[in-house]
Order: structure tokens, then sequence, then C-alpha cells
């Protein structure tokens, strides 16, 4: 009966899924794909037909500007707008070209833009893609976990090693790795080596807590972009008010611009369509309005009565203490 073999741990769990070394591209393409999961969240649709997940419809908004929904057979769905022909009064296309080789055994056409058969919806009011806004945050991000990395690297470096020829060289490695993998040391023979070989001292301070903090508040920074609030601490745990609204007050000027143009576009969606399609804000960003409402409630009531009970208490004590005397 033959022996079957068992994984090593790492293929155990992951396979070959996982690549242990990493590129900086590597890096910042999971930073991008990190931020755009987090704003795939933003909204919630309902009514959307089952051709249009709308993680999709969404992806399309974020990195394109725009969708186009289609109908194709007795089916609509969501493509890549390919906008041109001639142009309206405001300078905005007003074709659509088709190209899709996926749908229905593919598609390649010239349609009108917003009637039964293809209507736009777009991202914002200036009809532009978040691309900018997530690769500032991905490269800030990316460069900053780069920098802690190889910080925590060279704070292990105490002395920079010379020697003056290739023996010497191959010899302290040597040393060197038997140290780092807790072998016994090998003997260096030949009275020239100390000689051979020097130290130079190596003292760089990284401030590895300032940089953890740079790295944090690049990613607050990219969600109150999109009015989401990530602290969930009290007000009693900071010193100002300058304080209070950087952390909790939801910034609602881009993302109440990017709702506002769903709302309008769904409504012209459903009345060349029949469709019955609706947006509203999802939880990440219901939960933002009800903590930050919560918490300037708790901040009111403590400026409009500080320490009253506790003032009171100690007034009556003190009289009492007067008068017994």
């Amino acid at each position: 009966m033959g022996t079957t073999s068992v994984p090593a741990k790492q293929a155990w769990y992951f396979g070959n899924s996982i690549n242990l070394k990493q590129t900086k591209n590597d890096i910042l393409m999971g930073n991008v794909e990190k931020l755009l999961n987090i704003l795939l969240g933003l909204f919630k649709y309902e009514g959307l037909p089952d051709t249009i997940p709308y993680y999709e419809l969404e992806k399309l908004l974020l990195l394109e500007g725009s969708a186009s929904i289609i109908k194709v057979g007795g089916d609509y769905y969501a493509n890549r707008s390919g906008l041109a022909g001639k142009l309206d009064a405001y300078y905005h296309p007003k074709e659509d070209i088709i190209v899709n080789p996926w749908i229905e055994g593919g598609i390649s056409d010239t349609r009108k833009v917003d009637n039964a058969n293809c209507v736009l919806i777009f991202n914002n009011r200036l009809r532009t893609s978040v691309q900018d806004i997530l690769l500032k945050y991905a490269h800030l991000l990316t460069e900053t976990e780069i920098t802690l990395r190889q910080s925590s690297k060279l704070a292990r470096v105490g002395n920079f090693i010379v020697a003056n020829d290739d023996r010497t060289k191959s010899g302290a490695e040597r040393m060197l790795s038997e140290i780092e993998e807790g072998d016994t040391l090998s003997i260096v023979g030949g009275s020239s080596f100390p000689d051979n070989i020097k130290s130079i001292p190596y003292e760089t301070r990284y401030d590895i807590e300032g940089l953890t903090r740079v790295g944090q508040y690049a990613e607050k920074s990219f969600l109150k972009e999109f009015g989401i609030s990530t602290n969930n601490e009290s007000k009693s745990q900071y010193v100002s008010d300058e304080n209070l609204t950087w952390e909790f007050e939801p910034s609602r000027a881009l993302i109440t611009n990017m709702f506002e143009q769903r709302k309008d576009d769904l409504e012209k969606l459903n009345s060349l369509t029949g469709l019955n399609v609706s947006i509203d804000y999802g939880e990440i960003l219901k939960e933002t309005e009800k903590h930050y409402e919560d918490v300037m409630s708790q901040y009111q009531q403590q400026e409009e009565s500080p320490n009253e009970e506790v003032s009171e208490e100690g007034g009556e004590e003190d009289a009492d203490n007067t008068q017994s005397e």
C-alpha cells in the first residue's frame, strides 16, 4: 500500500497561490484592489436586472467614469462605454460604440445614447473616474510600506563588514550565515583573517512609529474623501474641536456628487426602459453618519453641562463644612 505525502505547512493552507516575493508593482496593485473593494460598498442598489450585478456596474463607474446599460435580446447589461460621434450643445458625444464579444455570441454596434437600447450612467457630474484618487493613495501606502519594511531590515544592521580578499569574504559570510541559522560556529583558519577584515559602524535612526502613522493617515484620508470615518473612539479622548471635526465629521461633497449623478441617471434609465431601479447609501456610509451624530450629541451634552453634578455636590459639601466650623 503506497504512502501519501503531506504537503508542507505553507502548501497545506495556500497551495502555490501566494507569491512570497513581492515586487513594488505587486504591492501597489494590492493597495489599489484593497481601496477599490472598500468603494464597492458605498452604494446599495435595488431592482437591478439579474444580468447586471451591482458590483460590475460600480466597477465600470469607478474605474471608467461611465457605463452603458444596453439591451441585447430581452436582457440588459452594463458595458464599457465607447463614446464617439457627433456632439451635443455641451460637447458631449451622442453615440456609443458597443463592443463585447461575450454577450449573446458577440456584439459590435454603434447606438445613439439615452434611448431604450443604450442608456448612459456616469460616476459624477464631471463624468470622470476615481482612478486618480485610487492611485494617489495607493502610491502613498505603497511607498510607506516599502520604507517601513526596509527600515525594519536596516534597523538590524549594526556594522558594515569590509573584506580585503575573496577568501576572507567567504569566511566572514559563512560565519554570519551560521550565526543567523543558530549553527555551531566554524573555525576560520589563517593568521591574516583578523587583519583582512574590518567593520564600519552603521547607525541610522528609523522612526518606525512615525512611518506607521503616515500609513494610517493616508488610509484614513482616502476614506474621508468618500465620506467614511474609521474612528470609533469617544470625544473625551481628543483635546480640541479641530480633532473632533477631523476624526468624525464625514466629508460628503464628493460622495453627494456621485450619489446624485447615479440617482438622476437611474431615473432616466427607468423612464426609458420601464425598469424600477433605485439607489441608496450603503451600510458603511449610513454607519458613519449615525456614528457622527451620536458623537456630536454626546459632545454637545458635555459642553452644555460640564461636571454639573460634581460641582453641585461639591458646593453643598463645602457649605456644610463651613457651617460646622
